[in-house]
């Protein structure tokens, strides 16, 4: 939207670009994260660690707001908004490739996955 003429659909397919964004990244991405952090923790750590996370993601989010504005006045929205397609982007290859499923295992079975000692090598 930010690339095309001034003219009557810049705010029309700005506004629809921004409802869908929203819209896929809440049934994308988005969960990823909070899926991640409740399965990856041994059991003797996951609440000390749950928090950590959760502080280091409500923390990455504020900078992020804060470091928007400037963004938007130094390299403008066509390039700030290039900048985020690329990171989610990116987000969506490393949940692809890097991320393992979970699917109908247990907690402990996904806590042995990632145990050196009962597996040496992480699968998918």
């Amino acid at each position: 939207g930010f690339t095309l003429a001034s003219g009557g659909a810049t705010p029309a397919v700005t506004m629809t670009s921004l409802v869908a964004y929203v819209g896929f990244f809440a049934i994308g991405l988005g969960p990823v994260f909070w899926l991640m952090i409740s399965e990856i923790y041994p059991l003797a750590i996951r609440g000390a660690a749950m928090s950590v996370a959760t502080f280091a993601n409500w923390f990455s989010n504020l900078l992020v707001a804060l470091l928007f504005p400037p963004l938007i006045a130094g390299a403008g929205p066509t390039a700030a908004f290039a900048g985020f397609a690329v990171i989610g982007v990116l987000g969506f290859v490393f949940s692809l490739r890097l991320v393992p499923e979970t699917r109908g295992r247990t907690l402990e079975e996904i806590e042995r996955q990632w145990d050196p000692q009962t597996r040496g090598v992480l699968t998918r």
